[in-house]
């Protein structure tokens, strides 16, 4: 019977596949913003500032509480 830990395992995957886990983490940080902003957007109680061109007056336009572009 073999039996190894969590840890090992971690251990394993950090030797055999860091090159991997390096160039995936900017992947896996995407996905996990992409989430937060849509479980911010899904909610009734926040305005989410999402425009194309990031101008700094529409932003202004949120805060103040008018309608966002």
């Amino acid at each position: 019977m073999f039996v190894c830990s969590l840890a090992d395992v971690h251990e394993t995957i950090i030797k055999e596949d860091k090159k991997f886990l390096d160039t995936f983490i900017l992947f896996i940080n995407a996905i996990h913003k992409q989430g937060m902003l849509h479980q911010l957007a899904n909610s009734k109680d926040e305005n989410i500032w999402w425009v194309k061109d990031g101008a700094a007056e529409s932003l202004r336009g949120l805060l103040a509480g008018g309608v966002g572009e």
